[in-house]
């Protein structure tokens, strides 16, 4: 059997958890705490969560789309006006 012992795969990562980037980024942990599975689902956390993303991508056409003119170019090398006109 290939793959990481058991030895490896127990071990955990502290160096890179949410926790320690949001502080590195200069931010302040006020409190923590956790929603059970049950509250998720009663409230409907995770379905209104992937709507408002999904309700962008169907629903917008990409001219409509928030995108930094001067990211998009450092990314793709290209003007991002180039490729958003509406057909």
């Amino acid at each position: 059997m290939s793959g990481p012992s058991n030895r490896a795969m127990k071990h955990t990562c502290t160096c890179c958890t949410p926790r320690t980037g949001l502080r590195s980024a200069g931010l302040k942990i006020t409190s923590e705490g956790e929603i059970l599975a049950e509250e998720i689902d009663k409230r409907q956390l995770i379905d209104k969560h992937y709507y408002a993303i999904a309700s962008k991508a169907t629903l917008l056409t990409p001219d409509q789309l928030n995108v930094p003119e001067a990211q998009f170019e450092k990314q793709f090398g290209e003007m991002r006006s180039r490729h958003t006109r509406v057909l």
